[in-house]
């Protein structure tokens, strides 16, 4: 099987190989030797266009702690441009109120580590769930602990707790960036808002998640939206995967220019992350289904064993 070395420009000063073989249809990952190895069909019989569009799938930031079997994540397509964010924002620190199995937590934790940030950061939850998360036993919380304490423990703290146990741990004016992810009624992420609003610094960013989700119960779209209606200039709303909402502090500047994009160009912003979630989905997916291939020969060598004998 041939494989092509390609360096990639993954972020400024910081070039990383990848190996690519020529043909297989599938995309895995060496994280042993922090590679990305995607096979790809028939790679020198391809467009340059399409070479380029595989070149940027093998060189994405792919989580490692996400998968299509045990640890899905509704936050999947959000992943790309909260990664993205941290790395331009550069927060001192990071506060998740509602972490789960830790979807959107470890990938900011990623961005952290991989651009050697000073951020200091903090997830809260009580890890038994809720109405509209479901409840999980005590797994979830072994995973995340275990995740964290092997890969992020020098600048990575877990609190659990309710969110309102929480708040004297942080001083008024100190939270840079706040994800606001707990119980989804109108109620509660209006509480979560004013809450820990005076938390958070005077340019600060808070990220609300399921801002499009219009499912009984669900009240986080009506509280974006009257959000939106008082701060029109600081609001960015993703509409992908149950939608996140994007609500900076910072009254100096729009939200355009926080994020890093044209003004009138929202709707360009919003797509390339849309694609590009899109795309982790699909890599997840088949990640997930290539183990799946590499595990069936052995189960069914097992199964015949043991109905053989």
């Amino acid at each position: 099987m041939e494989l092509l070395r390609i360096f990639v420009q993954k972020a400024p000063l910081a070039r990383q190989p990848f190996l690519v073989k020529a043909n297989g249809g599938y995309l895995e990952q060496d994280w042993h030797k922090g590679y990305n190895i995607a096979c790809i069909d028939n790679w020198f019989a391809k467009s340059l266009i399409e070479r380029v569009q595989m070149i940027f799938v093998v060189s994405m930031y792919i989580p490692r702690h996400v998968n299509n079997q045990e640890r899905t994540s509704a936050w999947l397509g959000h992943i790309p441009f909260a990664y993205d964010l941290v790395a331009r924002l550069k927060p001192d620190t990071y506060l998740e109120l509602g972490t789960h199995n830790g979807g959107s937590y470890f990938s900011v934790c990623d961005s952290v580590q991989k651009h050697n940030l000073a951020t200091k950061c903090f997830a809260v939850d009580t890890w038994q769930g809720d109405e509209h998360a479901g409840h999980y036993d005590e797994s979830v919380y072994a995973f995340v602990k275990h995740y964290n304490d092997s890969n992020f423990n020098a600048f990575s703290t877990l609190l659990r707790m309710l969110f309102e146990e929480a708040v004297d741990h942080f001083e008024d004016g100190s939270i840079a960036l706040i994800h606001i992810d707990g119980f989804h009624s109108y109620e509660a992420v209006l509480n979560d808002y004013q809450t820990w609003k005076p938390k958070m610094k005077s340019d600060g960013i808070m990220l609300f998640h399921d801002t499009t989700e219009e499912q009984p119960g669900f009240g986080v779209n009506q509280f974006w939206d009257e959000l939106t209606r008082e701060y029109p200039d600081q609001c960015f709303n993703f509409r992908h995967s149950h939608g996140l909402g994007v609500f900076s502090l910072d009254q100096s500047r729009p939200i355009s220019e926080v994020l890093g994009y044209a003004p009138g160009r929202e709707s360009d912003f919003r797509r390339v992350y849309e694609k590009r979630g899109k795309t982790l989905h699909r890599v997840v997916r088949r990640r997930y289904l290539h183990r799946v291939l590499q595990w069936a020969p052995r189960f069914v060598t097992a199964l015949k064993v043991r109905a053989a004998g």
